[in-house]
């Protein structure tokens, strides 16, 4: 009886040791999130902010929908200029799949609405729940958006991504202290990628952006992969099943194809031209919005990556779309039938 007791009593302490450790490293989590979310300004925390945009701005509208290469590679004001549609750029990080990043527009869009769907290559090649570290940095800075985010595959990534996320917010936290008591100089990109140099309609807006930051050995190190197969199959699949729901809401939805530095397009023109056909075939012409060679930009026109355009590199790709977007019928069929409310 006394053994007995004596292990019961073992296995209860080894029970609340381990709640006492899950206690632990989730006390130190949350505070943490808490000291490394403090930077309101951070970019990652513009979701929120552009879903209240969205949710306010006046129709008829354009919403833009991509990874952070739409945030940094369209010029809205434009749009707004050349088409009289209020755009909504939604763009944030391709990393967190294109199922999530369709989600946080497809309940907020209008009857009149026109989505632009304006993916990076990646974003048309990756797994439909995306990033678990990038989501659990998503959610981080955007709490609110938890519901709008989860899916039970998500949960699965973000699992598994635990530990990156875990070792970014120390090193976060860790940098903010330090910052305290020594003066140092941000990064470019912690300079650039700011709420505060945001527009009106969500696009990263700074004179940072005016000239290329790249080297032809970053160019040549590109993290795109052309090699296997793209776009995923899935990824057509929630492409189709979207345009088919909100186009019953009286919503055009048109897919841009990706831009491609020179060099890039260069080394990997058949793939990327096979890619193309591939999402024209999926979607249909009708959704389609140029080709590969509508979108093939000189080295220097993009900005930190191989989606990020410099303020020129932008001017051109959403001069391109515009273009591209009156010569379809179901355009001029919304744009004459709505009355323009200027900002």
């Amino acid at each position: 009886m006394a053994t007995h007791s004596k292990e019961l009593r073992e296995v209860l302490l080894f029970i609340l040791e381990i709640f006492a450790c899950i206690f632990i490293i989730g006390m130190f989590t949350c505070i943490m999130a808490l000291v490394s979310a403090s930077n309101k300004d951070s970019y990652t925390a513009s979701l929120s902010l552009k879903k209240e945009l969205l949710k306010n701005s006046p129709s008829p509208r354009i919403v833009i929908v991509g990874g952070s290469g739409t945030t940094a590679g369209i010029n809205s004001e434009a749009l707004f200029r050349e088409t009289g549609y209020h755009p909504v750029n939604m763009g944030l990080f391709a990393g967190l799949g294109m199922r999530i990043l369709l989600r946080q527009v497809e309940n907020n869009v209008r009857p009149g609405d026109i989505v632009l769907v304006v993916p990076e290559h990646e974003l048309l090649q990756q797994p439909l729940y995306g990033d678990g570290y990038l989501v659990l940095k998503t959610l981080q800075y955007n709490r609110g958006e938890l519901s709008n985010i989860l899916y039970p595959h998500t949960l699965i990534v973000m699992l598994r991504a635990f530990p990156s996320w875990l070792s970014f917010i120390t090193d976060e936290s860790a940098k903010r202290v330090y910052r305290l008591f020594v003066t140092t100089d941000d990064t470019f990109s912690e300079k650039l990628y700011r709420i505060s140099n945001m527009n009106q309609y969500g696009d990263l807006d700074t004179p940072l952006s005016s000239t290329t930051r790249l080297t032809s050995n970053d160019i040549a190190r590109g993290s795109i992969d052309f090699v296997r197969p793209a776009p995923d199959p899935a990824v057509m699949t929630l492409l189709q099943g979207f345009i088919a729901r909100v186009e019953q809401r009286h919503v055009q939805v048109y897919v841009v194809s990706p831009t491609t530095p020179q060099t890039v397009f260069t080394h990997n023109a058949a793939s990327i031209t096979s890619s193309a056909a591939v999402l024209e075939a999926s979607i249909g012409a009708a959704h389609s919005i140029g080709s590969p060679n509508d979108f093939i930009y000189p080295d220097s026109d993009f900005l930190d990556s191989l989606a990020h355009l410099t303020t020129a590199g932008k001017n051109k790709r959403t001069k391109r779309i515009i273009e591209l977007l009156r010569q379809k019928p179901q355009y001029h069929a919304y744009a004459s039938s709505t009355v323009v409310t200027p900002f």
